[in-house]
């Protein structure tokens, strides 16, 4: 699609104003699917269609089904952990650099032999 034809898409019709406005007419939609050229479309307005908006009106489930071996039953609930920070590591050496650099400085000593000895 070129920039032009993004522009002429269709916005929703409208009406009142503020807390009040409304979608009266649905208005063109991009779908983006990975790998694929994009989908136009007409917005699906679910709360003019009477089941639908039911539908969306239902609570979510408050317990959640499985099936094993061939039972129903419910789903035992997650126990959280803390998410506790651990204390931070010492990870400089006794030259006061971090490890990592430590082993860079080597390679560069070394030109490599270490890395092309190991494959």
């Amino acid at each position: 699609m070129t920039p032009d034809e993004v522009m002429r898409l269709r916005p929703p019709q409208k009406s009142g104003n503020g807390s009040s406005e409304q979608i009266t007419a649905p208005g063109d939609m991009l779908i983006f699917v990975s790998g694929h050229f994009p989908i136009l479309g007409m917005q699906m307005l679910y709360f003019f269609d009477p089941e639908l908006k039911r539908r969306s009106e239902l609570a979510p489930p408050t317990e959640l089904p499985r099936l094993e071996a061939g039972a129903i039953g419910t789903q035992t609930p997650i126990h959280p952990t803390n998410h506790d920070l651990s204390e931070p590591e010492d990870v400089t050496s006794e030259e006061g650099i971090t490890f990592l650099e430590q082993g860079f400085l080597e390679e560069l000593r070394t030109g490599g032999s270490r890395v092309q000895q190991q494959e």
